[in-house]
Formats: C-alpha cells, structure tokens, sequence
C-alpha cells in the first residue's frame, strides 16, 4: 500500500482475510467466518488503507457511504438476512464507489484503482464472499459495526470495574479511619460492620 500499488494491495488485503478467517484450502468465505472474522485484524486492515490512501480508501470509508447512500447494516446473523434489505439502494453505494458505471457492473479489470481516477470508497474490492446477487462487502461493514460496538463496550467495562474499585478502597479507607478514631468496644463494632459490608458487596458480585 505504501508504494500506492492498489490493485496488487487489493490482492493481497484477500490473501490476508482468508489466512486470517482460517479457510485452509478453500479460496471464499463463509457467513461465519465474517460473523468471527477477528476485530484487531479487520481494524487493521481498515487503519492501513485508509492512511496509505489519505482517507480515499478503507472499510470504514466504505461503511459511511453506504449508511449515507440509504443502506441498513441491520443484520440477523441467526436468521442469515437482512431486516431492512433495499436493492435499489443498495445500487446507490455501489455506483456512488465507483463499482457501477451507466447501469452497468464494471468488471475487476476496468476499475481503475488509483488516487486520481477512483472514486472514494473503490477500494477494498475482493472480500472473498458472495451471498445470492448482494455484494459481499455488505457483511464485512456490519462486522466492522459489530466490532466498534464491542470495542465501545470493552471501554465501558473497564470504566466502571475501576471506577468500582476506586469506591471499594474509599469505603476501605473510611472504615479504617472510623476504626483509628473510635476506642476500644466500639472499635471492634465498627470492624465486624466493615466486613459484613465488604462481604455483602462481594456476593453481588
């Protein structure tokens, strides 16, 4: 990507993503391997293209023009379909990326593949999925969906384990203060209290 060479970069972003998704032999993918296809991998994938490329190339510049252009990534990954599926839109990204000329899908030859010709968004091109007449581009954007969502969660979750661990040492330290201050009996009371609180705490968990 680095020596702009875009199509032999198209080629290889495939090789990638089927030795990624652990096909062996087989040249394609299935719905599954794009539904557990791994997040770093695809996220990486999407940071290269869209640097190499100064934001003309990348999934993530793919999936934007797709929600602008009408399209829903609403998926039913159990049902294998699409909630909210619309052909005629779905046509509007594919020629507002360059894949479609006057009606007409372009073959993999004639998309020309460079920073001046290409429209945004052109590449990448081969996901190595083909679903009935729906491209298969669309799965890998809600998989890209899907691993933000994740991504977002994981932050929340590591906010709110520390954010809990910040109160638990300042009951800690209140307790312990109370304890110092307080004589002798009502020392003892106050630390069966600490503890039965503590105790409680760790069985919500």
């Amino acid at each position: 990507m680095q020596e702009k060479r875009w199509r032999e970069a198209d080629r290889k972003n495939l090789q990638f993503i089927l030795t990624s998704a652990g096909t062996g032999q087989r040249s394609f993918l299935s719905l599954n391997d794009v539904k557990n296809f791994k997040c770093g991998d695809l996220k990486q994938l999407d940071k290269l293209w869209v640097k190499n490329s100064q934001g003309h190339f990348g999934y993530s510049i793919q999936k934007k023009i797709y929600l602008s252009t009408g399209n829903s990534l609403d998926f039913d990954w159990e049902k294998r379909q699409w909630r909210n599926w619309n052909s005629s839109v779905y046509n509007k990204f594919v020629e507002s990326v360059g894949w479609k000329r006057g009606g007409k899908r372009l073959m993999y030859s004639e998309l020309p593949m460079n920073l001046f010709e290409s429209k945004v968004g052109e590449l990448p091109y081969r996901y190595g999925l083909y679903i009935g007449r729906i491209r298969e581009s669309s799965f890998f954007l809600q998989r890209l969906v899907n691993c933000n969502r994740l991504g977002f969660h994981s932050i929340v979750k590591i906010f709110y384990r520390k954010f809990f661990h910040v109160i638990i040492r300042f009951s800690e330290i209140r307790y312990l203060a109370q304890y110092l201050l307080l004589p002798g009996k009502k020392k003892y009371k106050i630390k069966s209290n600490a503890k039965l609180s503590m105790l409680s705490i760790l069985n919500c968990k």
